[in-house]
């Protein structure tokens, strides 16, 4: 409940963070946690097999595994292959954002 509570409380700190006023953060809140027939024919339409793939791999990963962090935590080897792991995701992760073409800066009001 901790990590969920977490993440909740970050994603809508952002929204404040990003919003103009405070009604358009509220409508935007509102929005996020409203489902109607229009937005869920759009998420069917940008959720294509690669994106489900993300999907699953973030909530996975964004979950605490203790037998998990037990197994590489047993020797050095293991955190260290560990850290190579988390690296190599890091990599792929930055060069998927840079071949997307899709940049969104947000800090352009500062």
């Amino acid at each position: 409940m901790r990590h969920v509570y977490s993440i909740l409380i970050i994603l809508i700190g952002w929204v404040f963070f990003r919003a103009e006023t405070l009604t358009a953060a509220i409508r935007y809140i509102g929005g996020m946690f409203q489902i109607a027939g229009k937005d869920m024919a759009n998420f069917v339409f940008v959720m294509n097999n690669k994106y489900w793939f993300f999907l699953i791999m973030g909530i996975f990963f964004s979950v605490p595994h203790p037998k998990m962090s037990a197994f590489f935590k047993k020797s050095n080897v293991t955190e260290f292959i560990g850290d190579i792991l988390i690296m190599a995701v890091f990599v792929i992760a930055i060069c998927y954002m840079v071949g997307s073409g899709y940049s969104p800066f947000l800090y352009f009001r500062f």
